[in-house]
């Protein structure tokens, strides 16, 4: 997850270049640092909308058993 990272560009693209889109989940630094932040590191990165939105919710999604019912968007890359 990619909370924690110092608020520059190219982190996103560097952790989905290493790991793969479908390893790359959200997390903020709050309250360290404001929710936006994190986000706009998300929705700036040279990315497709795909995995954008793998990253913000459906990587994260398809880790919940399927009783919390939380399913992972379609139009994701992974």
């Amino acid at each position: 997850e990619i909370g924690g990272s110092d608020p520059e560009s190219g982190i996103v693209e560097a952790a989905v270049d290493r790991l793969g889109p479908g390893r790359v989940v959200y997390g903020s630094d709050a309250p360290i640092r404001h929710f936006s932040v994190k986000m706009g590191q998300v929705l700036e990165a040279d990315l497709s909308d795909g995995i954008k939105r793998d990253i913000l919710w459906n990587n994260a999604a398809s880790l919940l058993p399927p009783w919390s019912g939380v399913r992972p968007e379609e139009g994701g890359a992974t």
